[in-house]
């Protein structure tokens, strides 16, 4: 294939998947849940005008949250930096093709599982250290909000859960592909598949950069007040 054919064919698939998604219910429900954090950003000025020692739980409250988001970025930013093309050194092409068999190899999931927050850690926080702060900071109906959102925070396991094994299997199928393309010397079809890739995920890695902005403002605001009382 010369160079032109290469470069339509890319086209071709940049069009081809421009208005296309990968269906991930459970990274959607659990961006979702993070986005009720809006919650705490709402009432955070009269937290931090009355700052308390259970903003340093709450802080670690945030990074439990926090933990998953970043577990399935790290994940998937491992496939998509992935390269491949003729000429690349013997060196880096085994070390991309490393990549590509420790993806496809199955333990994803597991290292994600293990790198993810636990629920039940960030309600008992909520339970022991900071219930009596934002009952005596906070209006009735705010104190309420806020104990909705760590209730549903803590009933969060199934969503991440889920969007584990969705990023996983995906992450599975898309190495294996690629892997079987490296490995019959397709390396530009191999570097036209990553590429394409990054086209289906690019709301979804999105959707996750944001939600860790978020957890990350809500932190560094906390932090300023931690460490004052």
């Amino acid at each position: 294939m010369n160079a032109d054919s290469i470069e339509d064919s890319t086209s071709l698939d940049m069009v081809n998947m421009k208005n296309e998604e990968v269906n991930m219910i459970g990274v959607d429900a659990l961006v979702n849940l993070a986005d009720k954090l809006g919650i705490i950003t709402a009432v955070k000025d009269k937290l931090i005008k009355r700052p308390d020692p259970a903003a340093d739980k709450l802080i670690t409250a945030l990074e439990e949250l926090a933990k998953v988001f970043e577990a399935l970025n790290s994940e998937m930013s491992k496939y998509l930096s992935v390269t491949f093309y003729d000429g690349q050194e013997f060196k880096e092409r085994a070390e991309e093709r490393a990549h590509l068999v420790e993806l496809e190899g199955g333990q994803i999931s597991a290292r994600m599982a293990r790198a993810r927050g636990h629920c039940r850690k960030i309600i008992n926080i909520y339970d022991k250290y900071l219930v009596t702060w934002f009952d005596n900071v906070l209006s009735q109906e705010e104190s309420q909000k806020m104990r909705e959102l760590f209730e549903a925070l803590a009933e969060s396991d199934a969503h991440m859960i889920a969007a584990i094994d969705e990023v996983s299997f995906w992450l599975s199928r898309q190495a294996e592909e690629t892997l079987n393309m490296v490995d019959n010397g397709e390396f530009d079809k191999a570097d036209r598949k990553v590429k394409k890739a990054r086209i289906e995920v690019l709301s979804k890695r999105k959707t996750i950069a944001q939600a860790l902005t978020t957890l990350f403002d809500l932190q560094s605001e906390f932090i300023g007040i931690s460490g004052v009382v």
